[in-house]
């Protein structure tokens, strides 16, 4: 058509280097043509259709626009749940979700790279257990990052606190590594049953010491990494004696603070005492045998162990590779070069006439260092 030729025209006029004026000039003789097309053609020009048939062929959108904002409102609330749902279910596969069972403190939270104590049980989405402290009879100790523990346990154990147990649901999203200590296998959605025990060196609140008999000096307790010599008593619930120094027939039994040679309710219950202290320890069953029992220990069974702190020997200042090896538990005499509390004396006095009354003499002792 003409006005195609035109445009045409004044394109290449842009385009081309050519004669601007003569070529303006040729693209303006089609311009006469474009003012009448039937001039042109020698036709009539073709009428378009009025608006009332243009509105006629817009009513088949708008009923289907209708029908689709009815079908909106009456489905709203339907597609509400559904979407809510298709988010939760998006949202459930990319995080970690902890349920609680047991409340913690709600104050003490671990952190990266703090030294932990916890019972985990894990167990794959079918249910297949692959991992469980509480089935050995010993918590597990370990450090808080990535390899020791996958990513996703590692979110969940942040958010929960000292003493609490919960379900730590992990997806495989966030166990792409698994975990060496907790032999998680990876890529794998786990479920975890945790329980904390121990942060930093900070135990649980249900580990208690009670009735204290005898005061310590109040000055030396040990710390990790210390040897102790301790007479013990072990008490079922029902006072029944399960083990004692007295029935190995040794004077002390010795350990390694903080190395595991005891229940963990002994290792970081024992840092409460003082040299000379006398007292009741009060060890819930997660701290001390568990599920698994012990000998006459029958399984989940709260402890009390009657504890005196005999002798303290610290720890060697040394370096790694330096350090001698630890001493294995066992029945033991106290060493004299351990720090001890001098016995108390006590000397009766000679009674007087009337023999109503006796008197006793008590001599105390000093602290043994200054």
């Amino acid at each position: 058509c003409e006005r195609c030729r035109r445009a045409r025209c004044e394109m290449e006029q842009e385009l081309a280097d050519v004669d601007v004026e003569r070529h303006s000039e040729e693209c303006n003789a089609y311009e006469a043509f474009e003012t009448d097309d039937e001039a042109v053609s020698g036709k009539p020009r073709k009428k378009g259709p009025g608006m009332w048939r243009r509105c006629l062929r817009l009513l088949p959108a708008l009923g289907l626009l209708s029908a689709l904002g009815a079908g909106l409102v009456i489905s709203g609330p339907f597609l509400k749940d559904w979407f809510s749902q298709l988010s939760q279910e998006s949202s459930d596969q990319l995080t970690t979700t902890v349920a609680t069972q047991l409340a913690g403190d709600g104050r003490t939270f671990p952190r990266e790279g703090d030294l932990m104590v916890a019972h985990i049980t894990g167990k794959l989405a079918n249910g297949t257990e692959f991992f469980s402290s509480r089935a050995a009879g010993a918590p597990l100790h370990f450090t808080l990052h990535v390899g020791e523990v996958s990513l996703g346990l590692m979110i969940g154990l942040r958010k929960m606190s000292l003493g609490e147990r919960s379900h730590v649901r992990v997806p495989k999203v966030l166990n792409y590594r698994g975990g060496w200590r907790t032999k998680e296998p990876a890529r794998e959605d786990v479920e975890f049953d945790v329980q904390i025990l121990v942060i930093n060196g900070k135990p649980w609140d249900r580990l208690n010491v009670t009735a204290v008999e005898t005061p310590g000096d109040g000055k030396h307790f040990p710390a990790l990494g210390d040897t102790v010599y301790v007479a013990f008593e072990c008490l079922l619930p029902d006072s029944t004696v399960a083990d004692s120094t007295a029935r190995h027939g040794v004077e002390a039994f010795r350990f390694v603070v903080g190395l595991g040679q005891v229940t963990c309710g002994m290792d970081y219950g024992i840092q409460n005492f003082s040299v000379g202290m006398s007292a009741t320890l009060e060890v819930p069953s997660e701290m001390g045998f568990g599920m698994a029992g012990h000998g006459p220990i029958p399984p989940d069974s709260d402890l009390n162990f009657k504890l005196q702190l005999l002798g303290l020997e610290p720890r060697p200042q040394c370096v790694l590779d330096d350090c001698p090896t630890p001493p294995a538990p066992g029945g033991a005499s106290v060493p004299s070069t351990a720090i001890t509390a001098k016995a108390v004396t006590t000397t009766p006095v000679m009674a007087p006439t009337s023999a109503s009354s006796v008197g006793i003499k008590v001599v105390l002792p000093g602290d043994g260092v200054t």
